[in-house]
């Protein structure tokens, strides 16, 4: 996998873990980097000294961690295919903020790596604190910053399994309803030499399927019972209104715009995303939404959730 191993040019896990991403579909890295990355830098400046940086994902460096987030957001919106972001330990998660919010509420898939503190300060290792901020970011629980918005999140503890982590990550970002990973690696880890030979990364991951116009992939909500059982309830409501959530997520959706409301006989809302009144309406179609589209307080409005 990747280039030759060789002792000018050491097999290191962030040299893995870029290729593991080029394997899995990604096509940008959107870095804003800093001190916990040498190994990431290193290993794009040797790809690149030996002719091999056309297999590793493009590196985008961005001036803030929203933009990097944003853009990775916006290509996954276009192609289905998560992208990776890369930030700088604890603080750069932080500041992504409401981006992160984003892409999992509007079902993205994002890879977000962050790196970690080093764990260690004597110089026991390849990649040890030598700055005193080191000791500043070392925060409790750094994954917990983002576990109430990924859908996933683990730490790269070496480099011998990194492309299992990653693709299985990268599957993650992709099955529907996709949304963000993430994934931590301390510095003396990604600096490290790859111990004796990776272990295989197992099956790669091809985007979010859904996005793709060439086949319907069965959802596990719409069995034919369920199917049935939604069709009578319809079919004892009065001019159901359809409220759908994610259609422009798939090409073949009606709406290709987000999240929006339709009310009935077709007309546009007035304010694309924004929901319609609903006191006046008596009944209402749930479709592919995580939100409910009725509030009692403001009518009896009957819903079926499809």
């Amino acid at each position: 996998m990747g280039a030759e191993v060789t002792e000018q040019t050491p097999y290191t896990t962030s040299r893995a873990f870029l290729e593991a991403l080029a394997e899995g579909g990604v096509r940008y890295v959107f870095a804003n980097l800093g001190s916990d990355h040498p190994g990431l830098v290193e290993a794009y400046a040797r790809a690149r000294a030996n002719g091999t940086e056309h297999t590793l994902p493009q590196l985008v460096v961005c001036p803030h961690e929203s933009v990097a987030m944003a853009a990775a957001q916006g290509y996954a919106q276009v192609t289905g295919v998560p992208q990776a972001v890369v930030v700088h330990v604890e603080c750069g998660t932080q500041n992504i903020g409401g981006m992160l919010h984003n892409a999992a509420k509007g079902r993205f898939g994002v890879l977000l790596y962050a790196g970690a503190s080093p764990y260690t300060q004597e110089g026991e290792l390849f990649g040890s604190r030598n700055e005193f901020i080191q000791w500043i970011q070392d925060v409790r629980d750094q994954r917990g910053i983002v576990r109430g918005y990924a859908k996933y999140d683990n730490e790269i503890r070496t480099g011998a399994n990194v492309a299992q982590l990653v693709h299985r990550a990268l599957h993650m970002a992709a099955s529907d309803p996709a949304g963000p990973v993430y994934l931590v690696g301390p510095r003396e880890v990604m600096e490290a030499e790859v111990p004796g030979e990776p272990a295989p990364a197992g099956p790669r991951c091809r985007g979010n399927r859904a996005a793709a116009p060439a086949e319907r992939v069965p959802r596990p909500g719409c069995r034919r019972n369920r199917r049935a059982h939604c069709a009578a309830r319809l079919a004892g409501l009065r001019r159901p209104t359809p409220a759908a959530h994610g259609c422009g997520t798939r090409r073949r959706s009606g709406d290709r715009y987000g999240p929006s409301w339709r009310p009935a006989r077709g007309r546009a809302p007035r304010d694309p995303g924004t929901p319609l009144p609903l006191a006046p309406l008596r009944s209402c179609l749930q479709v592919n939404a995580d939100f409910t589209p009725v509030i009692p307080r403001n009518g009896d409005t009957r819903a079926v959730t499809a």
